[in-house]
C-alpha cells in the first residue's frame, strides 16, 4: 500500500479574509490517503509544479542544505489513485504558526499508513509561503510572527477555527467527490494540530 496525495482550494464566501480583508476566506486543503500505487517521491515534490520552491524558500542559499533540501525523500506520490475498497476514519489538520500544512509529514505518512485519511488545513496568509493549486503563490501577512496583543492573537485563532470547521463541513462533499466516493468514515474524525494549531483545534 502506498499514500496518495491530492490538493484543493476551498472557498469560504461568508466571511471576509482576516488576513487580507479580500471578499472571500480561501482555504487550501491537502488530502493524503491509502493507495494501492507503490512508489515514493521527495519533499519538494510538495510544491509541484514548482519543486525548486522548497530549496529557494528553506535553503537560505547555502549549498549543503540545498543539496540535502533536494534529495529529502517522502513517501507520499502526488495524484496517485486513491484505494476506494475501504472506508477510512478521518484526521483534520492544522499547522502551527509559520508552518506548511504538508511539512508534518513525519505524522502524516505513518497515520495514513495505519488507515487513516489525513486532510491538511491551510491558513493562508499564516505560513510563510503557500503554493495554491492554481498557481499562485501566497506570503506571511507581514509582521504576523511579532509582538501580537493576547486580543490580537485570540482573533487569529478565531480565524483559524472557522478554517478548520469549514474544511470539518466540507468532509461530506468531498465523501461525495468522484475521486474519494464513500472512502470517508464520516462516524470517525478526529481534529489535530501543532502548537497554534493545537489552539485552534480546542477553538
Amino acid at each position: 500500500m502506498g499514500i496518495g496525495r491530492k490538493v484543493r482550494l476551498l472557498t469560504d464566501s461568508t466571511r471576509v479574509d482576516f488576513y487580507s480583508g479580500e471578499p472571500v476566506r480561501r482555504i487550501p486543503i491537502s488530502i493524503f490517503y491509502p493507495t494501492k500505487q507503490e512508489g515514493s517521491s521527495f519533499y519538494k515534490d510538495l510544491y509541484d509544479p514548482y519543486p525548486e520552491m522548497l530549496a529557494k524558500i528553506y535553503g537560505e542559499g547555502k549549498r549543503e542544505r540545498i543539496e540535502a533540501l533536494d534529495q529529502l525523500k517522502a513517501q507520499f506520490m502526488n495524484e496517485a489513485e486513491p484505494d476506494r475498497s475501504n472506508v477510512y476514519p478521518v484526521i483534520v489538520f492544522s499547522h502551527g504558526l509559520e508552518a506548511d500544512r504538508d511539512f508534518y509529514l513525519f505524522l502524516i505518512e505513518p497515520l495514513v499508513n495505519d488507515g487513516y485519511i489525513v486532510v491538511t488545513t491551510g491558513h493562508l496568509y499564516d505560513t510563510d509561503v503557500t503554493l495554491l493549486p492554481t498557481g499562485e503563490v501566497i506570503k506571511m501577512k507581514e509582521g504576523l510572527l511579532g509582538e501580537a496583543s493576547f486580543a490580537e492573537r485570540a482573533a487569529q485563532i478565531e480565524a483559524r477555527g472557522l478554517d478548520m470547521t469549514y474544511v470539518v463541513d466540507h468532509l461530506k462533499t468531498l465523501n461525495c467527490d468522484p475521486d474519494f466516493a464513500g472512502m470517508l468514515d464520516l462516524n470517525l474524525v478526529g481534529l489535530c494540530g501543532h502548537s497554534l494549531g493545537g489552539m485552534t483545534v480546542l477553538k
